[in-house]
């Protein structure tokens, strides 16, 4: 496997609802909050640089990596976030990372063949951080590592990619 990395400080960010995108910092905010009216929320953003990719190879496994060191939520508010992949032309959520269950530390979702063919081997790879709604009254918010504080903790990607393996025809030629 290969590990690709958020290419520089400039490639991770997060938006928030009130004054958009927040880059160069040591922490990437994801979070919901309906404390206040209107709601305020949190979206962060990765772009893995995987064009070391070579564009004819075949991709057979890839893990997406984060580290998520803090998450505060309301009492009885479920720590929980969703990861989702651009597709090239809409973000869809990994199906191993919707609502899944916040631990300390580095965040592993494992991607199916599917978002495999999402991961573009010419470019970088998208990535985007969220959590939903607490509801009335409540919040959750994450904090992600940026690439300003460690590029071994920023967000990355495991990809494991081989060359399209080479079949040959065999032919016998019966000359008199």
């Amino acid at each position: 496997m290969t590990l690709y990395y958020v290419g520089s400080a400039a490639d991770d960010y997060y938006t928030n609802s009130v004054s958009g995108t927040q880059t160069g910092t040591t922490t990437l905010n994801v979070s919901y909050n309906s404390v206040i009216n209107p709601a305020f929320y949190e979206q962060s953003y990765g772009k893995v640089d995987t064009s070391g990719i070579p564009d004819t190879d075949v991709i057979s496994a890839a893990t997406f990596y984060f580290t998520a060191n803090t998450y505060n939520a309301t009492t009885r508010v479920t720590k929980i976030y969703s990861a989702q992949i651009w597709t090239g032309s809409s973000y869809v959520f990994l199906t191993n990372a919707t609502n899944k269950t916040w631990a300390a530390g580095t965040q592993t979702i494992v991607l199916t063949a599917t978002e495999q063919g999402y991961i573009n081997k010419t470019g970088t790879t998208n990535f985007r951080i969220i959590t939903s709604d607490p509801g009335s009254k409540k919040y959750r918010q994450m904090l992600v590592n940026a690439y300003e504080t460690s590029q071994a903790t920023a967000m990355r990607l495991d990809v494991t990619h081989a060359a399209p393996a080479v079949s040959y025809t065999h032919a016998m030629v019966i000359t008199s």
